[in-house]
């Protein structure tokens, strides 16, 4: 599934009620995640030390999350990577973001499992990731 998605400078007053944090800190739920690098910072990620760090831009390159159905696929070799959107640094509160993901996903009807364990249906698997 592909996802449009633009983000706008906020005012002074709108980033006390967040407290600066524009999407809180979350994983997402299908396989993989694919973004497109952009200049403007703004993605950070949670680091095995539990502090945040800026996603540097790269030109021309692609930032890829690892999601909950690829931590369970894989029985927990690769971690959902928890990431989130927060106030951009000063130099570049007044730009426009747009933002241009694709999210991987099984199909609903697909069954779900691995490494011996008992496999379900996406959409239930998906229902339940949802909901924690």
């Amino acid at each position: 599934m592909s996802r449009f998605m633009k983000y706008y400078p906020r005012t002074e007053e709108e980033e006390i009620k967040t407290k600066n944090v524009w999407l809180k800190g979350h994983t997402d739920f299908g396989s993989i995640t694919i973004l497109w690098s952009q200049p403007v910072a703004a993605l950070q990620i949670l680091t095995r030390d539990g502090t945040w760090r800026w996603i540097r831009h790269i030109e021309n390159a692609l930032v890829v999350n690892a999601g909950d159905a690829l931590n369970f696929l894989t029985g927990g070799y690769y971690k959902g990577t928890i990431h989130r959107v927060v106030k951009p640094p000063e130099d570049q509160r007044n730009y426009t973001r747009p933002r241009s993901l694709l999210l991987c996903h099984a199909q609903r009807r697909c069954q779900v499992g691995a490494n011996g364990r008992k496999s379900s249906p996406a959409e239930s698997w998906n229902s339940e990731s949802l909901r924690r």
